[in-house]
C-alpha cells in the first residue's frame, strides 16, 4: 500500500512536470507582431512597388531541425508526429538583443523580372515621422524570384525606435524620385501559435496564390478553390477554362498593374502563358492581407 501511494505521487508529479513543460513549450510558441497594414501599389519610372505591410517584432525563430534526421528510418507519417512533438517542445523564439526591428513587405513588379537589379535602382525605404527624412539606420534587404515570373519579393529590414511614426518614404535614388505613403489605419496586433503560425501566404506573391488555387481546384474542389476567389463568389465562372491547366505547365506569369477601382481597391491582372501555347489571364486584388482571384478568361 504504502509503495504505491509513492508510484502514485511520483505519476502526479511528473504530470505537473510535463504540464508545466507544455505551458512553457506553448508560449515559447506564442508570438505577437505590430502590424501596419498598408496595401498600396506606387509606381516609378522603370518598375512598380506593391507595399502589403511593415511588420515589427523583437524576437528571432531559431529553429533547428538537424537532430531529427535520425528518425528517417520510421515510416514517413509517423516521422511526422515525431517531428512535430519535438518542435513542439524546442526552444523556438529568443528575444532579439538589441530590441525591435521592423520589415518592409514587399512586391516589385518588372519587365525585368528576375533580373531586376536592386543595385542599380538602390530603392530606399524608410520609416518617418515628419518629412523630409535621409536617415538610414541598420538597412537590410532580401529579395526572392525565380526565373519564370517578372515578380520580386521583396523585403526591408530596419531597426525599430520607440517613435511615432506616421508612414513611408520611398525613394529611388536612380531617378531621385520619392513617393511617401502615410499611414491610414491604426497598428494592429497579430498572434501566432504553434497550431496556428506566420501565415505562409503573407508572404505569398499574386503566382504563388494562383498556384495554391489551381491546386486545389486539380486534386481537391471547385469548393475548396472557391477559397481563392474574392468574398467566395464564383457565380459567373467558367470552370471549363481550367482544364489541363497546373502549376507544372506553365512556362511565364506577367503581373501588370490595371486599375484602381473604388469598391476593390488596386487591380492587376496575371498573365499565365503554359508550355503548350496556352494563356490566361487572371484578374486579381491584394485585400485583407492576401492575394484573390476576381475572374479569369482564356486568351
Amino acid at each position: 500500500m504504502h509503495n504505491r501511494k509513492i508510484l502514485k505521487w511520483i505519476g502526479i508529479g511528473l504530470v505537473v512536470v510535463w504540464l508545466i513543460f507544455t505551458i512553457n513549450a506553448y508560449y515559447q510558441h506564442r508570438i505577437s507582431d505590430e502590424v501596419y497594414v498598408v496595401s498600396t501599389y506606387v509606381e516609378f519610372e522603370n518598375y512598380g512597388l506593391l507595399v502589403k505591410d511593415v511588420e515589427i517584432y523583437d524576437y528571432e525563430i531559431s529553429y533547428n531541425n538537424e537532430h531529427y534526421d535520425v528518425f528517417n528510418w520510421l515510416p514517413q507519417n509517423i516521422a511526422y508526429k515525431v517531428f512535430r512533438i519535438m518542435s513542439f517542445y524546442a526552444r523556438s523564439t529568443t528575444s532579439l538583443e538589441n530590441g525591435a526591428e521592423y520589415v518592409v513587405n514587399c512586391e516589385i513588379i518588372s519587365e525585368e523580372g528576375n533580373e531586376f537589379d536592386m543595385q542599380e535602382q538602390d530603392l530606399r525605404i524608410v520609416m518617418y515621422e515628419t518629412l523630409p527624412v535621409e536617415d538610414y539606420p541598420q538597412i537590410g534587404r532580401g529579395l526572392e524570384s525565380n526565373d519564370i515570373d517578372n515578380i520580386v519579393k521583396y523585403d526591408y529590414e530596419g531597426k525599430w525606435f520607440d517613435k511615432d511614426y506616421q508612414g513611408l518614404s520611398l525613394k529611388d535614388y536612380n531617378t531621385g524620385e520619392v513617393r511617401v505613403i502615410p499611414f491610414g489605419e491604426p497598428i494592429i496586433t497579430k498572434t501566432y501559435t504553434f497550431s496556428n503560425p506566420k501565415n505562409h501566404q503573407y508572404h505569398s506573391s499574386a503566382s504563388d496564390q494562383w498556384e495554391s488555387f489551381i491546386y486545389m481546384y486539380n486534386y481537391n474542389s471547385k469548393e475548396a478553390a472557391l477559397e481563392y476567389i474574392y468574398q467566395g463568389e464564383g457565380a459567373g465562372i467558367d470552370w471549363s477554362l481550367l482544364e489541363g491547366i497546373s502549376g507544372d505547365v506553365v512556362s511565364r506569369y506577367e503581373l501588370s498593374y490595371e486599375s484602381n477601382n473604388v469598391d476593390l481597391g488596386v487591380v492587376f491582372n496575371l498573365l499565365i502563358e503554359t508550355e503548350n501555347d496556352q494563356a490566361f489571364t487572371f484578374e486579381m486584388i491584394y485585400d485583407d492581407e492576401k492575394w484573390w482571384i476576381l475572374d479569369f478568361e482564356k486568351n
